[in-house]
């Protein structure tokens, strides 16, 4: 496994965990090489297993409605079958948008081969592969888990997933689903917020190279501006300035359009993620709290414990993305210091006064751009942030209480 898929090195590719995950959930896969090519069998399966789990989620739902004077097992039947709905409505979002995911993470795979600080880049984008392979191996391990706490004989998990008996072949298309609902299905409620997550991370460490880029070059501008020199080495000193200032007028047009050509990737895909989001909190809010009612009204057993690890997942997706989008304003911060302190460090030759003055109107332009560039929503309600994450946790309890209230 570790020659073929988890190797250490990224390699050419920082994403192509991402393609294993994306065939146990059976959503959108381009095979992009030979071995890649061996899975397609394995993809297919799992897609038909989805749907087949689908079906027989929907028909579980609509048979127990019967139930409704049991209130906390309506609520279970009714979230899974939303959870259900919902997997599917990431599944077509991420399928509608696969140009865009693939164009991102190929400009992403792009800039990581273009190196100009040997100490700094190599171990930020080595953190980068590393945060993309705990999010996939954390993936495989709450399908892991899920496949053996199905394995264990448990009364109130045949109970809620099993069929009426007046559906034909019931016990067999129930025992087909227990043993096969792992690892689809929490690879498929999982797989769209990492395959999202992984690219942000990827655009954020190029805005962290940037940074340190700026920080470079204000480290080499700086010299010639503070040093002291003699008087008698005043004409030393212009020299100094002037080749300083001939240096940064070649460069940092350079960084600046590749900056602005980062900036525009991320615009593209903002819209992309206000979108995912949007769908993945307002789930959340509906889901978390109905998830924790359930656990509070039935007997405590694995049943519970794979309630509680979903909802571990959600308020794990959740936080982690409004801390990895909170962390854009952050870098974008430090773009915007080093910037102010760059421009600050330019040398001002009197005869090179136009081309100094279109320099800093340069830099300024760009600290702006960078600046607006930091704000996501959350389909355009509200700016996505760690304080949104905290109103979750508030709707949540009040969808407890709201359900405890009317029973």
């Amino acid at each position: 496994m570790k020659k073929f898929i988890w190797h250490d090195e990224a390699g050419d590719d920082y994403f192509r965990l991402l393609d294993y995950v994306a065939v146990f959930a059976g959503t959108r896969f381009v095979p992009k090489n030979h071995n890649q090519k061996r899975m397609l069998p394995f993809w297919k399966v799992y897609r038909w297993m989805c749907y087949y789990h689908s079906i027989y989620l929907i028909m579980n739902a609509f048979a127990h409605l019967d139930r409704r004077n049991n209130f906390s097992e309506f609520s279970w039947f009714v979230m899974i079958a939303l959870e259900v709905v919902m997997g599917h409505v990431k599944d077509l979002i991420v399928a509608r948008n696969s140009e865009k995911i693939q164009d991102a993470q190929n400009f992403i795979n792009k800039r990581m081969t273009i190196v100009s600080d040997e100490v700094f880049e190599p171990g930020t984008r080595k953190t980068f592969f590393r945060k993309v392979q705990i999010m996939c191996g954390a993936t495989g391990m709450v399908a892991l888990n899920m496949i053996l706490m199905m394995t264990i004989p448990n009364k109130q998990i045949d109970e809620l997933f099993a069929l009426p008996s007046w559906i034909a072949f019931s016990s067999v298309l129930s025992y087909i689903f227990k043993f096969t609902i792992s690892p689809p299905w929490p690879c498929k409620i999982i797989c769209g917020t990492v395959l999202l997550t992984s690219i942000l991370e990827g655009f954020k460490t190029e805005l962290l190279v940037f940074a340190n880029d700026l920080g470079n070059t204000v480290d080499r501008a700086r010299p010639t501006v503070f040093q002291q020199f003699p008087d008698s080495e005043t004409y030393q000193r212009k020299d100094s300035e002037e080749v300083v200032f001939k240096n940064l007028q070649q460069h940092i047009p350079q960084k600046i359009m590749r900056h602005i050509e980062l900036l525009e990737k991320i615009q593209d895909f903002k819209p992309l993620v206000e979108l995912f989001f949007f769908v993945l909190y307002f789930h959340a809010m509906a889901l978390i709290g109905t998830y924790i009612f359930v656990i509070l009204q039935t007997d405590f057993s694995i049943g519970s414990a794979m309630i509680l690890m979903a909802l571990t997942a959600y308020f794990a997706k959740c936080y982690f993305w409004c801390w990895v989008i909170s962390s854009f304003q952050e870098v974008n911060e430090l773009i915007a210091l080093n910037i102010m302190q760059l421009i600050t460090a330019i040398p001002h030759p009197a005869e090179h006064h136009l081309k100094y003055i279109e320099l800093r109107t340069m830099l300024m332009i760009m600290m702006i751009r960078t600046q607006s560039s930091a704000q996501f929503s959350c389909g355009g309600l509200s700016i996505i942030s760690v304080e949104l994450f905290g109103n979750l946790l508030n709707v949540s309890y009040s969808v407890i209480t709201f359900l405890l209230n009317i029973i």
